[in-house]
């Protein structure tokens, strides 16, 4: 969805990112941060930059690579709460806690596809099955080599677990086996139920 500023993407990839900051890194840690994305807080009411999203992103993984990981994913999760919270219609909420799994996942990936320019930005998203379920982003705008740290985008990775463990009130995880940020033409995301990722490791 772009426009004058360029490609754009919802404002929690940079707001939900905040406390965590703070709460992991320090308020001298995390103004160090935002001083070397040279961005400004968001509003929340429009769309931002992808450009500046990455800029944080980046930034954090530049200065603290030993806490990144951990504050993408409560970054990312705390988006999917906001999400949950103030986007989703209550009789949508309920609805996908009484249908059964595998009628509610598939939902819930569509909707997730419907709205993907808030996190995908320039990139382009799919849901390539839904059983499991995968999510594809050709060429991820906020994908990145991250040097030594672990890799992948976990922020991503968080939004997309945590929306599903809170909607369909069963406990997800996300794994990421290709990444835009480690050379691939597209950020693959696999889904799963941490009962049958269990399963999947130890069968």
């Amino acid at each position: 969805m772009p426009d004058e500023t360029g490609p754009l993407v919802g404002p929690n990839a940079i707001l939900q990112m905040e406390a965590p900051l703070r709460r992991h890194l320090g308020e001298k840690g995390a103004l160090r941060v935002w001083h070397q994305a040279k961005i400004s807080t968001p509003s929340g009411n429009n769309m931002i930059p992808q450009a500046d999203a990455l800029a944080l992103h980046k930034a954090l993984y530049e200065l603290s690579p030993k806490e990144a990981e951990r504050v993408s994913r409560e970054g990312g999760a705390r988006t999917a709460a906001y999400i949950v919270a103030n986007r989703i219609p209550k009789v949508v909420k309920l609805l996908f806690r009484i249908l059964p799994t595998a009628l509610a996942g598939p939902l819930l990936a569509r909707a997730i596809a419907k709205h993907a320019w808030t996190f995908a930005g320039s990139g382009d998203f799919s849901v390539t099955s839904t059983n499991p379920l995968v999510f594809e982003i050709d060429a991820n705008p906020l994908a990145f080599d991250k040097g030594e740290a672990p890799s992948g985008c976990h922020w991503h990775m968080a939004v997309f677990a945590s929306l599903f463990s809170i909607l369909l009130r069963r406990p997800y995880i996300a794994r990421e086996p290709t990444c835009c940020g480690r050379g691939a033409k597209t950020c693959r995301f696999v889904l799963t139920q941490k009962s049958q990722a269990a399963c999947a490791t130890h069968g």
